[in-house]
């Protein structure tokens, strides 16, 4: 009887955008960049986080934005799932305005080993990379929201426009209209 050997199918692969909380005002006296979660910021980044940790299983990855409110946001989400708050990789471009394109490039070049990959960062370029991945899709994405973009076994070197799938948003906003447009967008 001669071996064969049978490959085991890739798991599929999952990009998670995620805004960061509610931040501290402009206006008392810190820079932009030093602006850091309020307290209801920090508790609907843990209440999105806990629903996020029953839809997922295994992060391989968080890239954040190095400005203060989105470290904060990612080490709320790396402590809700099990991820190692010292390997969040600080990524300056989530935190441009103009770093769109260097963010799809930076997600094309992840190791094919990785499944899983979570993005923390700001507004507008969170609601640019959705658009960009997912056809049709036009929402704001909340403040502590997550999006999360299905590529299935699409190699990560292979991703470009449209070819992503929702798999599901939520908003920590509680508006359960937004957020079942979102899933049904999903489902369809």
């Amino acid at each position: 009887m001669k071996k064969r050997s049978v490959q085991a199918p890739a798991p599929s692969r999952l990009l998670l955008l995620i805004r960061h909380g509610k931040a501290a005002p402009k206006d008392i006296g810190l820079s932009d960049f030093e602006r850091v979660l309020t307290a209801d910021g920090a508790t609907e980044c843990r209440n999105m986080a806990t629903l996020l940790e029953s839809h997922v299983a295994g992060l391989d990855q968080i890239l954040s934005s190095p400005a203060d409110r989105a470290l904060e946001t990612a080490h709320l989400f790396a402590k809700a799932l099990s991820f190692p708050i010292e390997q969040i990789a600080l990524v300056p471009d989530l935190y441009s305005s103009h770093g769109t394109k260097a963010i799809i490039a930076r997600v094309k070049r992840t190791e094919p080993r990785v499944k899983l990959i979570a993005l923390v960062g700001h507004n507008p370029m969170i609601d640019d990379l959705a658009a960009f991945f997912i056809p049709g899709f036009s929402e704001s994405i909340d403040k502590s929201g997550v999006v999360a973009i299905s590529f299935g076994k699409l190699p990560w070197a292979e991703i470009r426009k449209g070819a992503g799938k929702l798999t599901f948003a939520f908003a920590p906003s509680g508006d359960a209209h937004k957020q079942a447009r979102a899933n049904r967008r999903a489902v369809a």
